[in-house]
C-alpha cells in the first residue's frame, strides 16, 4: 500500500496578518527597540535613539554586533533568529521586527555594519505592506562605512501606518527598560533627549530576596511599601532579561478585602533567564513550569507583607484632609472667643487657667495606629494632638461622612473631660456642639 505524504508549508499570504499582532504603535515600537536591546555586547554600552518626524520614525542602535550581509540576509527569513551564540534574548520568534515594521510603515529602510567590519549595507523598500502574495526581493547597496569600531543598525520607517505620539516614548520607554537604563549597559534618547530609567519610591524597604528556580534559574525580588504616586499602580514589575514583560503583578494573592495591601505593596522581580512569553512579550507564558514555579514561591514570600498591611485602608483623601483643617479651625476659633469672653473676669490669670483646662487647645491629625484603637490623644513637639486612627474599622464605614466623624471625635474628647455623670458629659456635647456649629458656618 502506498504511504500518503502531505508537506507542512507556508505561504507569503501570511506575512500581512503577522503585522497584526499589535494593539497600538507602541507596542509595535517596543519590538525593534527589543531588536536593539538583543544586539548589545556584554560589558558594552549600547546606544540607541529614537528620531521622529511628522511621517517619518528612526531607530538606531550602536556599540552592538550590528549586522553585515549575512545577518541582514537572515533578518528577512521569517521565522529564523539572527542572535549570537548568546541565549539571553528577548527574540523568540524571529518575527516580531519584522511584523512590527510591516505594522508602523508601509515603506522601511534600513543600514547596517557589522563590528569590526568596513563594510555598510543598505536595503530600502517601498511598499512593504502590499506583497501581493509575493516575498520580498530587494537590492542591497555596498559601501564603505563610518562605525568600523561599532556596529551599527538604523532602521528608517516611512508612509507611517500609525501616529507616533513623542510624549508616549518617553513613559514607556523609561518603564519598559528600567533596569538597563539605570545600570547603564543601554543609553537611550528620544529626539535627542535622554530618557532615564523609572526608580520605584518606597516608603519602606525595599528587601532583597534572592531564589533559584533550578540551577542556572535565579530570580531576584524587591519588596516594599511605596508612596502613592499618580499613574503608578501597586503590585509587581517583572522584568526578563531587563525589560519589563508585566507590572501590578502579585502572583495569585490579590483579593478584594485587601485593597490597602494591594495599593501599597510592590516591588521589582528580575529574571535572567528565558521564561516563555507570548507572541509581543505582554504576559508570561503563565501555563509554563517556571512561571508556575515562581508564582508558587512569591506568593508564600508576599503572604506575610500582605497579613500585615491588611485592615489598613488608603491615606486620607484630600478632601478628608480638607475637612480635617476646617474643623481645626472651627474648633479654634471657638476656643479663642470662650477665652477673649473669659478675659473679661477680674482674675485674668483665673480666667485664662480655667477655659484652658475646660477647652484644651487640640489639633486634629491622620495616623495609622492599632486597628483596635478609635483614636489616641497625644502630645508632640509641644501641641496637643489627637491622633485619629485610620487603620480603625469605623473610619472606613464614615468615609462618606468623615466630616461628622471627626467633629464626634473631637467634641467626644473634650466633652468627658472634668464630667462628672453621663449627665455632664451629654450636656458639655451639646453646648460644644452647638458653639463648634457656629464657627464652622463661618469658615465656609
Amino acid at each position: 500500500m502506498n504511504k500518503l505524504k502531505i508537506t507542512e508549508r507556508i505561504e507569503p499570504t501570511i506575512i500581512p496578518a503577522l503585522f497584526k499582532n499589535f494593539d497600538n504603535a507602541e507596542i509595535a515600537l517596543l519590538e525593534l527597540i527589543d531588536n536593539c536591546i538583543d544586539d548589545r555586547i556584554e560589558k558594552n554600552t549600547l546606544e540607541v535613539s529614537i528620531n521622529t518626524d511628522k511621517d517619518t520614525i528612526t531607530i538606531t542602535n550602536k556599540g552592538g554586533y550590528g549586522m553585515g550581509l549575512d545577518e541582514l540576509d537572515r533578518f528577512f527569513a521569517w521565522g529564523r533568529r539572527n542572535k549570537e551564540s548568546n541565549s539571553k534574548k528577548l527574540g523568540r520568534y524571529g518575527q516580531g521586527g519584522k511584523a512590527a515594521m510591516g505594522y508602523l510603515a508601509r515603506s522601511c529602510q534600513i543600514i547596517s555594519t557589522r563590528a569590526g567590519e568596513c563594510k555598510e549595507y543598505v536595503v530600502e523598500i517601498d511598499d512593504w505592506e502590499h506583497k501581493e502574495g509575493k516575498y520580498v526581493n530587494a537590492e542591497v547597496q555596498e559601501r564603505d562605512s563610518d562605525e568600523i569600531e561599532k556596529g551599527l543598525v538604523k532602521i528608517r520607517l516611512w508612509n507611517l501606518n500609525k501616529k507616533i505620539i513623542k510624549g508616549n516614548l518617553f513613559n514607556t520607554f523609561c518603564l519598559t527598560y528600567a533596569p538597563l537604563l539605570r545600570t547603564g549597559e543601554v543609553k537611550m534618547w528620544v529626539d535627542y533627549t535622554q530618557v532615564i530609567g523609572f526608580e520605584m519610591d518606597y516608603e519602606k524597604g525595599p528587601k532583597v530576596i534572592t531564589f533559584e528556580l533550578a540551577p542556572g534559574k535565579k530570580v531576584i525580588a524587591h519588596i516594599g511599601i511605596i508612596r502613592p504616586i499618580k499613574g503608578i499602580r501597586g503590585g509587581f514589575r517583572c522584568y526578563e532579561f531587563g525589560r519589563l514583560i508585566t507590572s501590578n503583578e502579585f502572583f495569585g494573592q490579590k483579593t478584594r478585602e485587601d485593597k490597602y495591601a494591594f495599593e501599597k505593596l510592590a516591588g521589582e522581580i528580575f529574571i535572567d533567564f528565558d521564561i516563555p512569553l507570548v507572541m509581543n512579550k505582554t504576559n508570561f507564558d503563565r501555563d509554563s513550569e517556571d512561571w508556575i514555579a515562581l508564582s508558587k514561591i512569591m506568593y508564600g514570600t508576599l503572604d506575610p507583607w500582605i497579613k500585615e498591611l491588611s485592615g489598613k485602608r488608603k491615606e486620607p483623601s484630600r478632601i478628608e484632609i480638607g475637612h480635617q483643617k476646617n474643623i481645626n479651625k472651627s474648633f479654634e476659633d471657638y476656643r479663642l472667643s470662650k477665652i477673649e469672653k473669659a478675659v473679661q473676669i477680674d482674675d485674668k490669670d483665673l480666667s485664662e487657667k480655667y477655659y484652658e483646662n475646660l477647652i484644651p487647645n487640640y489639633k486634629l491629625e491622620f495616623r495609622s495606629l492599632d486597628k483596635h484603637i478609635r483614636y489616641q490623644v497625644m502630645t508632640e513637639d509641644g501641641q496637643n494632638k489627637i491622633f485619629v486612627n485610620i487603620s480603625f474599622p469605623a473610619y472606613n464605614i464614615w468615609e462618606k461622612d468623615i466630616e461628622f466623624y471627626l467633629v464626634d471625635i473631637l467634641v467626644h474628647e473634650i466633652a468627658k473631660k472634668d464630667s462628672q455623670t453621663i449627665d455632664d458629659f451629654f450636656n458639655k456635647s451639646d453646648t460644644i456642639l452647638n458653639d463648634i456649629s457656629n464657627s464652622f458656618k463661618n469658615t465656609k
